[in-house]
């Protein structure tokens, strides 16, 4: 089976912190997508017919993996939920660029909506959470579905 080169990372620091503990993060990428994901010294790869055959996931994939790179870069840790939110929002998004512009804005600049007073300080985590907080400081009454656990309630209280 030939392998297409995806991302090459040029330093083990950022490499290890990508890859996370026995290439969980890595694994984690591929489940979301549902494609193989291969690491071969400092190379991200994919199986080759994945840019024959589904063109637009391969682009996808390597959006993903750059974004959670530039991220890394900028010292911003990633968690698992952060990898889950990053390649829902590229399965949901229409323009790339615009999305990973978006992404590592919402990252480097996480919204604070208050401090415990043990010190900790509440922040959004997802963009759909700092969408809902734009809504909140913008107008009087505002209407919020979703399903359960995903931070209505918590974050209309903490605001």
């Amino acid at each position: 089976m030939a392998f297409k080169t995806l991302v090459a990372i040029d330093d083990l620091e950022l490499e290890k912190l990508f890859l996370g503990p026995n290439n969980q993060n890595l694994q984690l990428i591929a489940s979301e997508l549902d494609i193989k994901l291969n690491h071969i010294n400092g190379y991200i790869t994919v199986d080759e017919h994945l840019k024959s055959n589904n063109f637009n996931l391969y682009i996808k994939a390597k959006h993903i993996i750059n974004t959670i790179l530039k991220l890394l870069k900028k010292a911003i840790k990633i968690e698992e939920r952060d990898i889950i939110h990053i390649c829902m929002l590229f399965n949901d998004a229409t323009n790339d660029d615009l999305t990973e512009e978006i992404i590592l804005d919402f990252y480097q600049n996480k919204k604070v909506i208050l401090n415990t007073y043990e010190g900790k300080k509440i922040v959004v985590k997802t963009l759909s959470q700092k969408r809902y907080l734009d809504a909140m400081e913008n107008a009087n009454i505002v209407f919020a579905t979703g399903s359960a656990g995903t931070g209505k309630t918590y974050l209309a209280v903490a605001y």
